[in-house]
């Protein structure tokens, strides 16, 4: 619940030695549900017995139920001091307080503090975990709570539920700090059956001043997270416990302050039997180069359309896989652009466990804007050809076809676009402002680009496509504010072919990196490159099949000054594809 689950490879146990493992969806199961009984023992506050307790309780208690059901059937109900809440909408849930006597509760915080965290970050989450509390020992309390949630407390989940649940152990302990955050998913991995969260917040954690709610989502027609229709609140002594389903769609909302501490807690998952029934994602639609009557000087920099700069950049790029061309737009064409950007109309895409931000609605465009010439721009075949002579990727027949040659960009450049002298500040740098070791990408996934092997050599062996085909590409004008993200989705047809990424940023300022919005590339679980929001900055970064890419959550640091969002021209480009 508070760790990871999603539809990529994912941290299952976010210790030192993480191991990373593939999902395994299961089966809905409409009709199970939880009851609403807990087991009586020197650690919990209930005063009955096992027995009575586990005898109230109605195994169908927590079906899944729509809207209008739960709000007739949710139930509290009391069992010696013990409060329980159960509902079933939009997935079975139960909410036990007062869970722990007051002195284990505070014998217990005082072991979870002490315990040492480490700072996981990725597309999905930011927070701290602890090491994997499955077997060792951490504490003579924490030792207990463990043993007796896996063990009697385990029972009666399973009797309760009616799951049959196996031996496995998954637990550790979180720490939320400011802007942490773990976004929407829906804890689909591997045998989790139930997921459970233990809180041990402070008394006066108030969830409209410190944020950190368990959020529940409801699912459209096609299964996929829609609304948040409930905010449980993070409560001392208080555990939640959810079936976990392809709808329990959840997420930890934003740490707006640490007034009160930390959210901290204790969470895991009880394990059973599954059945996988994955969906895969449509194709992204792609598009060829299409002829406009385009000229690059009447956007680029000239220094960019210089054929000498052309092949230092494609040099670099070749070592490198990846580069910034920095004051990438003319300055008028850049400003115009920015002011444009905010006041077209944009739509709202939200599919909450996938990706969440803003796209300019294209068809509320007037053809004259510049934002519409600038789209045309990147779809045309001029800038597929200025492409290629900047990476030797064989974009066009007009590209480049052995070392150290250039297309004939004579349609392409003015009469006006005479060579200029190169001076040592050209502008190309690596995308993070730093050297990036081009071997450490390479051997990841990002490829360096050999242009006889691009071309189409027989002994290449650096995995790009055949190009037998259509070069093609896919490009959107996106906005970024705060909340907004994108997720990693290996699902994606977008990750199964190689390509190249253009990213040209625009921001009214300077965007702080500490506001979130960096667009990572991951390769076999590991962070090979970060793409920072700079304005009017063009990166390039070419991307091998299997490489994924996601733009990590914009947080609220963003809201203290200027600026409070920022607009991207992101675009994929691919050689050769027989499927368009």
């Amino acid at each position: 619940m508070d760790v990871t689950s999603h539809s990529v490879k994912r941290i299952t146990n976010c210790s030192p030695d993480t191991e990373f493992v593939n999902p395994k969806k299961s089966k809905p199961e409409f009709r199970e549900g939880f009851g609403s009984n807990v087991i009586n023992d020197e650690l919990f506050v209930a005063e009955s017995s096992d027995e009575s307790l586990l005898n109230n309780g109605r195994s169908n208690l927590f079906r899944f139920a729509t809207k209008a059901e739960s709000e007739k059937s949710h139930e509290t109900r009391n069992f010696g001091t013990l409060k329980v809440l159960s509902n079933g909408y939009p997935f079975p849930y139960v909410i036990v307080d007062n869970f722990l006597k007051a002195s284990v509760l505070e014998q217990l915080e005082t072991e979870v503090k002490s315990l040492e965290f480490h700072k996981k970050s990725n597309d999905l989450f930011q927070f701290s975990q602890s090491q994997d509390l499955s077997r060792c020992p951490v504490g003579r309390t924490l030792d207990r709570f463990r043993t007796e949630l896996y063990s009697r407390f385990r029972n009666w989940v399973a009797k309760a539920s009616g799951i049959v649940l196996n031996d496995t152990i998954s637990i550790s302990c979180s720490r939320y700090s400011r802007t942490d955050t773990l976004l929407c998913h829906d804890d689909m991995l591997d045998d989790r059956r139930i997921a459970f969260t233990f809180y041990l917040v402070s008394a006066d954690w108030k969830p409209e001043d410190n944020g950190g709610t368990l959020d529940l989502f409801s699912v459209d027609s096609l299964g996929r997270p829609d609304d948040i229709v409930a905010r449980l609140a993070p409560v001392r002594n208080r555990i939640i416990l959810f079936k976990v389903s392809p709808i329990s769609f959840h997420q930890v909302s934003e740490i707006l302050s640490d007034s009160r501490g930390s959210r901290l807690s204790v969470s895991g998952w009880y394990h059973g039997d599954y059945t996988d029934n994955r969906n895969i994602q449509p194709p992204l639609p792609l598009t060829r180069h299409i002829s406009y009557e385009i000229e690059l000087n009447s956007f680029i920099n000239p220094k960019y359309l210089n054929l000498t700069c052309q092949t230092d950049i494609r040099e670099t790029f070749g070592d490198e896989s990846q580069i910034k061309l920095t004051d990438f737009f003319l300055p008028r064409v850049y400003a115009s652009l920015l002011e444009e950007l905010s006041s077209i109309s944009w739509e709202s895409l939200a599919v909450p466990n996938r990706f969440h931000y803003h796209r300019a609605l294209e068809s509320s465009l007037r053809e004259s804007m510049a934002i519409s010439k600038c789209l045309r721009l990147f779809r045309s075949e001029q800038f597929f050809v200025f492409l290629s002579n900047c990476t030797g990727l064989k974009l066009h027949e007009l590209a480049a076809t052995s070392e150290g040659s250039e297309s004939d960009v004579g349609d392409i450049q003015s009469s006006d676009s005479e060579e200029l002298p190169i001076n040592t500040n050209t502008g190309i740098e690596s995308t993070n402002g730093s050297t990036v070791s081009g071997s450490a990408i390479r051997n990841a996934g990002v490829q360096s680009v050999n242009r006889n092997t691009v071309c189409g050599s027989s002994n290449s062996n650096t995995g790009t496509e055949s190009t037998n085909g259509t070069p093609a590409c896919g490009v959107s004008l996106r906005r970024f504010s705060h909340g907004d993200y994108t997720l990693v989705h290996e699902d994606s047809h977008e990750f199964s072919r190689d390509s190249l990424d253009i990213a040209l940023y625009f921001v009214d300022g300077v965007w702080d990196a500490i506001c979130g919005g960096a667009t990572n590339y991951v390769a076999d679980n590991e962070e090979l490159l970060t793409v920072e929001p700079v304005g009017n900055n063009l990166a390039l970064v070419y991307r091998e099949k299997g490489t994924t890419k996601f733009v990590k959550h914009v947080n609220s640091n963003c809201l203290s000054g200027e600026p409070t969002m920022f607009y991207d021209f992101v675009g994929s480009y691919f050689e050769a594809l027989n499927d368009i």
